[in-house]
């Protein structure tokens, strides 16, 4: 998997850019999961409540996995904000992305009601603990949210997800 770290002339790993309007992931969903009918996860990256209560099995199992991707986004950021040196662009970029994990999960539970999974215990280990292995797992965990949304939104049903 191609990280989004690039090492600099001076051998250092360049930080990703602070995000203009969201994240990578919020950019990339709106432009692309809009088309394909996924409102439910776009509604969540707008941070809109364009959803209604889960209509069935399939939705609240496709739910509750996307629940934990962002379950697992909230923690890390939250881990790397209080663990990780992250200065400059790199500290911006984590307490945006931080403060939209925090939107989506609450859109995520808000979904599924009572039926949202409880949160599992996390271990980043040093990845939350060091700038540079941070924004390398930052890129990753982005590329593997964008992947469980593109797998999971189409088994959202109509019902439970529209456009208000």
């Amino acid at each position: 998997m191609k990280s989004a770290v690039q090492p600099r002339s001076g051998g250092g790993p360049e930080e990703p850019p602070a995000p203009r309007n969201g994240s990578r992931r919020s950019e990339f969903l709106q432009g692309t999961l809009l088309a394909g009918g996924s409102a439910l996860v776009v509604g969540a990256v707008a941070g809109s409540p364009l959803v209604g209560n889960a209509q069935g099995d399939r939705d609240i199992r496709a739910l509750n996995l996307l629940l934990m991707v962002e379950y697992a986004e909230d923690a890390f950021y939250r881990e790397a904000l209080e663990r990780a040196d992250l200065r400059g662009e790199l500290r911006n970029y984590a307490t945006a992305v931080s403060e939209q994990e925090g939107e989506h999960l609450a859109f995520v539970k808000q979904a599924l009601g009572g039926q949202a999974d409880p949160k599992p215990r996390f271990e980043f280990g040093a990845r939350t603990g060091d700038p540079e292995r941070f924004a390398a797992a930052a890129a990753e965990l982005e590329d593997a949210a964008v992947a469980a949304c593109n797998g999971q939104a189409p088994n959202v049903s109509e019902e439970t997800c529209h456009l208000g």
